[in-house]
């Protein structure tokens, strides 16, 4: 089981309520101890931790970075996760080609 899950948040607002409340449950009642939902279009990491009696919420500052005491010693700058993300462009696929 993983300890750790993430989201990166897609434009649509369907998307991006799935990946933040159904994603959610489903990652935390699955056993996942953190879930994180990291949004480019909002500039915005949450972190939801999986608690003894609810899960917390985190909201990691877009201009600092993100450490987890699930993994100590990473750090995730998010400054930098931000603009690579900015940059990314997604694979072309069939369906993405001329008929």
């Amino acid at each position: 089981m993983p300890t750790i899950a993430v989201e990166f948040v897609s434009r649509s607002t369907r998307d991006r309520v799935r990946d933040d409340e159904e994603k959610r449950r489903d990652y935390l009642a699955a056993g996942i101890k953190e879930y994180w939902v990291i949004d480019r279009f909002a500039r915005a990491m949450t972190v939801y931790r999986e608690g003894a009696e609810a899960a917390s919420k985190v909201v990691a500052a877009a201009d600092g970075a993100y450490r987890t005491p699930l993994l100590p010693g990473l750090e995730v700058p998010l400054t930098r996760l931000f603009a690579l993300a900015d940059v990314w462009k997604r694979p072309k696929t069939k369906k993405d080609q001329p008929q």
